[in-house]
């Protein structure tokens, strides 16, 4: 065995005490209780059930908390015995593999939509899948890397409508169908010492579309006209000349004359506010 090998004793005991952790906890009285029946019975007599159990409780709660953290507003909406309904069975088919737990809630919004709609939409439903896209947000534009903001050159110009502004990864785009973004502000300010539940609040007559951007100051969100948020959705993902194209066709006769105005403001608050962070070839 050479010096960087695990024993093949130590192997085993950790890969027991680790499903030992994992065992998820029940709630069938009203309460997460661990259930030392459960567990390895040799790991049992080695290390004691009592202390698996606090081990076990640990881990999930742990994790949980992590959870919440990171989507304070989903918690709040769906209440914390729900919301940890849903992460006990995302962890379960997702457990960490790496040792940062920063990496745990990572895919936890397209899980948590999936399995949140599987069966029934509702207002409840439709505000939850709103609230969790907004959380992980701010969470992708909180995490993402040190970024320098794009900034044209006269020769960039010059090229301009034939290439792509490449989108800042501190910044990230969502629409709400409820007034979540105040209703995140008000969760946050509840602090995690509260169990408070946030009522769903009655849906928008319209949808409104926001920036989340990171900026020197902190993050902030910054509400998007329907059509500017059109065309951002469009630069990130086709040449600007292009870009512009698509968005004129698809407006109504009425807006066209307006529209180079717009679009000329539109861009330059983009760049203005850090949107992009370079001009790449088409």
């Amino acid at each position: 065995m050479s010096a960087h090998e695990t024993p093949s004793w130590l192997a085993d005991l950790q890969a027991r005490f680790g499903n030992t952790l994992r065992t998820p906890l029940d709630r069938t009285s009203g309460t997460l209780t661990a259930t030392p029946a459960t567990y390895d019975a040799a790991l049992v007599a080695e290390v004691g059930s009592e202390r698996l159990a606090v081990y076990n409780r640990q881990y999930w709660f742990r994790l949980f908390g992590v959870l919440h953290d990171a989507f304070p507003l989903t918690a709040r909406l769906v209440g914390y015995w729900a919301f940890n309904e849903h992460a006990g069975a995302y962890l379960a088919a997702h457990p960490p593999r790496t040792w940062d737990l920063d990496d745990v809630p990572a895919g936890f919004a397209d899980f948590f939509v999936a399995r949140a709609t599987a069966n029934v939409t509702t207002a409840a439903t439709g505000a939850s899948a709103d609230a969790v896209r907004i959380d992980a947000a701010y969470r992708e534009v909180f995490r993402a890397p040190p970024v320098t903001a794009f900034h044209p050159s006269a020769d960039d110009a010059a090229r301009l409508l034939d290439s792509r502004l490449v989108p800042s990864p501190a910044v990230a785009f969502v629409r709400e169908h409820f007034p979540l973004l105040e209703l995140r502000r008000q969760a946050l300010a509840l602090g995690a010492d509260s169990s408070t539940r946030l009522a769903v609040p009655p849906p928008l007559p319209t949808p409104r579309d926001w920036a989340i951007v990171r900026g020197e100051s902190g993050t902030t969100s910054i509400l998007l006209e329907p059509r500017e948020a059109e065309l951002l959705g469009l630069l990130a993902a086709h040449p600007v000349g292009e870009a512009l194209a698509r968005l004129e066709s698809a407006c109504p006769e009425s807006e066209r004359a307006a529209l180079p105005a717009a679009t000329q403001r539109w861009l330059a608050r983009s760049v203005q506010l850090g949107f992009w962070t370079s001009l790449a070839p088409a």
